[in-house]
C-alpha cells in the first residue's frame, strides 16, 4: 500500500469511527482538544513532586576530548528522574538537577559509568542543595 493510500485509509478509517465516539474524545481528536488536555495533565501535577530537586557535581574520569561531555550529559539525561545535566571538560565535571524523593546519587554515578566514564561525588560541594 503506497504511502497516499495509507493516509486516505487512516483518514477514512479517523472520520468513520469519531461518530462512534463520546464527544469528549471527539474533542481530543482535534489539535485544540490535544493541547488543552496537555495543559490539564500538567497542571495536575502536585507541586510537591517538583519540591525534592537536589543538585549535586559529579567529578568525572575518562573525558578526554570535546564528544565526551555530550556522552556524560547523555548518559545522565537516560535517567528519567534527571531535571538537568551539564558537564565540563576542563573540571571534569557534571553539574546534576534530579528528583531526590525517587532516586539518589549512586543512580547517577551508574549511569556515567554504564557509558564508561566513572564518577564519584564531589566532597565539600558547595553548590550541593537540599
Amino acid at each position: 500500500m503506497s504511502g497516499k493510500d495509507q493516509a486516505k485509509s487512516m483518514a477514512t478509517f479517523s472520520a468513520m469511527d469519531a461518530g462512534k465516539l463520546g464527544q469528549g474524545t471527539q474533542r481530543l481528536l482535534t489539535a485544540g482538544g490535544l493541547i488543552s488536555a496537555i495543559a490539564r495533565a500538567l497542571f495536575a501535577i502536585p507541586m510537591t513532586a517538583m519540591a525534592d530537586q537536589k543538585t549535586v557535581t559529579l567529578k568525572v574520569e575518562g573525558m578526554s576530548c570535546h564528544s565526551c561531555p555530550y556522552q556524560v550529559q547523555s548518559a545522565l539525561k537516560c535517567v528519567n528522574e534527571v531535571v538537568t545535566a551539564t558537564t565540563t571538560l576542563e573540571t571534569h565535571e557534571a553539574v546534576v538537577k534530579y528528583d531526590d524523593a525517587v532516586m539518589n546519587v549512586a543512580a547517577l554515578i551508574m549511569a556515567t559509568a554504564k557509558f564508561g566514564f566513572p564518577s564519584f561525588l564531589k566532597p565539600n560541594d558547595p553548590s550541593q542543595t537540599q
